[in-house]
């Protein structure tokens, strides 16, 4: 791990959205000609099919050469139901990106997804060249597929399931993946046992409120990736009046942690309600470079 605090600046790498600003400010318009309530609905119904890509370059001191310009996508919280329009921007996306290592950290379905969408959803994020690993968010324990049903789903399609274990990746990149804490039996100290020395480290757990407070003992990571919280999903006036049980203090976006640098998604889906305002979905991409 580094000897020196990670740092996260945004990244220059610019992506299309699915709707563009215009489009977007046209949906506005609407609260000046057809009255609050019917502007409100309008806004509900765009944001959840406006993926936000936001790209992130993590500046790590000693980081060795052979990781110059790694990259990792973040997919969290699909909440998947069937594969649409959000779906195809989220890989088109990637396709752009092209990371080497994707992250799934939970909540890619839930008790109403439909399989063979989660297998579409699978085949196309496993494309040659990406490394795909993923972790278990409330979801997958409450969704009634069982445990073991999803991980043979993903073994299917070459993605590696891991649950309070750590892994070591041909490249050196060492991954600490934990069980979901918010419904699962998430557990950092039982995932970190025995953690080897790396050229780099992540963390990849679902609901952040495991990071406070931060076991004693427990090694700090070059990035923690996490999701869960939706970033409230509806924020009013920069408020989130609901978030899901296990998000401690976790909204979205950087925080310093005693496990390190943090970054929590906002993620694809929607839980509970199809609605998002003030908060659009997010997928999170992440450039590794020296400092």
């Amino acid at each position: 791990m580094s000897p020196a605090r990670p740092s996260l600046s945004p990244g220059d790498i610019s992506d299309d959205m699915t709707l563009t600003r215009r489009e977007f400010l046209k949906g506005l318009g609407g609260l000046a000609t057809a009255g609050v309530l019917t502007g409100g609905i309008d806004l509900l119904a765009i944001e959840p099919g406006w993926l936000e890509v936001t790209t992130h370059r993590v500046r790590i001191k000693g980081l060795s050469a052979h990781l110059e310009g790694y990259r990792v996508a973040q997919v969290t919280d699909v909440h998947m139901a069937t594969f649409g329009p959000l779906h195809h921007a989220m890989i088109a996306a990637l396709d752009r990106f092209e990371p080497r290592l994707v992250a799934l950290t939970g909540d890619i379905l839930e008790r109403d997804s439909r399989l063979e969408d989660v297998e579409v959803l699978c085949d196309v994020l496993a494309s040659p060249g990406r490394r795909v690993v993923a972790t278990l968010g409330n979801w997958e324990h409450r969704a009634g597929f069982g445990v073991e049903a999803i991980a043979h789903l993903y073994r299917r399609h070459q993605i590696a399931l891991y649950v309070n274990e750590h892994v070591t990746l041909p490249e050196g990149v060492v991954l600490a993946c934990t069980d979901d804490a918010s419904f699962g039996q998430g557990d950092i100290l039982k995932t970190c046992r025995n953690f080897p020395p790396s050229d780099l480290s992540l963390l990849l757990t679902h609901a952040p409120g495991i990071l406070e407070p931060y076991p004693v003992g427990a090694p700090r990571f070059d990035l923690t990736l996490s999701g869960h919280t939706h970033g409230g999903q509806v924020r009013l006036f920069g408020l989130t009046p609901v978030r899901p049980p296990g998000s401690g203090r976790f909204i979205s976006g950087v925080y310093h942690t005693g496990a390190g640098l943090t970054y929590v998604s906002r993620g694809i889906g929607t839980s509970t309600l199809p609605i998002r305002l003030g908060c659009r979905p997010e997928l999170a991409l992440f450039e590794f470079v020296r400092a």
